[in-house]
């Protein structure tokens, strides 16, 4: 663990999955906060918005927005509408983000 900002973290990932989300005609908007730094492991925390990202591109309908707001931690879940339309996927990404983000505290 080290001293990590996480807004340059996330601007890096958004940055990263910016052209996927195009290929998939999704946008993203971002609300990023000013936070004081935190410790934390940072490639793995990295590794956390970049799954969450990557899930949330690949489970929006293409003309679909991604909302990415730095703030808090909330808990995710998958949501009925991906259920409902057999989007393929185990969610293991996500069971990973959690165990990355439980061990940060």
């Amino acid at each position: 663990m080290t001293s990590t900002d996480l807004g340059t973290a996330v601007r890096h990932s958004l940055s990263a999955a910016e052209p996927r989300a195009r290929a998939a005609r999704v946008r993203i908007n971002a609300e990023i906060a000013s936070l004081p730094m935190a410790n934390a492991d940072p490639d793995r925390f990295s590794q956390v918005v970049d799954n969450l990202l990557s899930n949330a591109i690949k489970y929006t309908p293409s003309g679909g927005t991604v909302d990415v707001c730095l703030s808090q931690y909330t808990k995710f879940f998958r949501a009925q509408t991906a259920r409902e339309r057999a989007i393929a996927g185990v969610g293991l990404a996500l069971v990973i983000t959690k165990t990355i983000v439980e061990g940060h505290g």
